[in-house]
């Protein structure tokens, strides 16, 4: 007759003293996947999702934990509320790419935006001279990492996208010179397509169709364009209006103006709440404008940066990928700036 005491399992005997360091091992091993799991989880969690590239762009990778550096400030800005801050955190993830695009148009201009060039130009922001530590200029700098509530890396990458983008618009402003080809547009606008008739109450109010007609008919563009016109301004010059490059046109009237000669009627054309009857009086050379070069270096710089980018995802260097779940930890780990 074979004992307990006597059995084995494997070659090993199966007794009281075996089958306690069995049960202990067990418990070791149970408590050892327990604490794996734990620090796998609080890995994942402070490390490795945080650590997540979620937009590449040639190479620039943007982590999780960047994009949360930069969310809270981005829908501060943007005055986020329930009903917008799902767009605004796909905006962000754009104007990341956006910016790693104009690093990258600045780096292949030869654009200096080493660390020093940086700090020059953050203390050019806060209008001061660059400074060591208890300086107006480290004291600026430690309040604005304060106030945005981003780390010194995130604070100087956010800084080196926009000197990127200041130099491109130089260089921009640089190439389109002083002067260019303006049109000059008289035009009337109007309030309304069809005429609204005048009753006991509403005033009535003369629609663009009619004003086209009165037009054609061969009525004088500039009494018209006195006593109908919306536009205040132009109204008092016959309804001529100011130079204007092509560009900074609204798009409904540069469309309207394509393979259009000077002199020939167009519209109506709707341009926000107001109806567009004009034609073009001449197109010349003008100097332009401070702010006509600044509009039309962002205009360009836009159409220079959209292109690239398209370019670029064609080529499969631009990769991004943000899911809900990522955006869930974002909005849990952003950064909240003080007012």
């Amino acid at each position: 007759m074979v004992h307990a005491a006597d059995r084995r399992i494997a070659g090993v005997p199966w007794n009281d003293r075996t089958r306690r360091l069995g049960i202990l091992g067990a418990a070791g091993l149970l408590l050892a996947v327990v604490i794996g799991i734990f620090a796998y989880n609080i890995y994942e969690e402070r490390i490795g999702r945080p650590n997540t590239v979620i937009l590449s762009v040639e190479g620039e990778d943007f982590t999780l934990r960047y994009y949360a550096e930069r969310l809270g400030g981005f829908l501060k800005a943007n005055n986020a509320t329930s009903s917008t801050i799902q767009l605004l955190e796909e905006d962000l993830l754009n104007k990341l790419e956006r910016e790693a695009v104009g690093v990258k148009l600045a780096a292949e201009k030869s654009v200096p935006l080493g660390n020093e060039d940086i700090l020059n130009f953050i203390a050019s922001q806060f209008g001061v001279q660059r400074g060591a530590s208890g300086s107006s200029f480290d004291t600026l700098y430690r309040a604005q990492l304060r106030a945005q509530a981003v780390s010194d890396g995130t604070f100087k990458r956010l800084k080196t996208a926009e000197l990127a983008e200041s130099k491109l618009q130089d260089s921009i402003r640089t190439e389109i010179g002083d002067k260019g080809d303006q049109y000059v547009l008289r035009s009337v606008l109007a309030a309304s397509k069809a005429t609204i008739p005048d009753t006991a109450t509403t005033k009535g109010v003369t629609g663009a169709d009619e004003i086209l007609k009165r037009l054609q008919a061969g009525e004088d563009f500039g009494s018209i364009a006195q006593k109908e016109s919306l536009d205040l301004a132009s109204r008092q010059q016959d309804g001529l209006m100011l130079p204007e490059p092509i560009e900074l046109l609204p798009a409904a009237i540069q469309a309207a103006l394509k393979d259009k000669k000077i002199g020939e009627l167009l519209g109506p054309v709707q341009v926000q709440d107001k109806w567009w009857v004009f034609k073009i009086e001449r197109v010349e050379p003008v100097d332009y404008s401070a702010n006509q070069k600044t509009d039309l270096g962002k205009i360009r710089l836009d159409a220079l940066i959209n292109q690239t980018r398209s370019t670029l995802r064609a080529a499969g260097k631009i990769k991004s990928s943000l899911s809900a779940s990522d955006i869930t930890w974002a909005q849990n780990n952003a950064s909240v700036p003080t007012p």
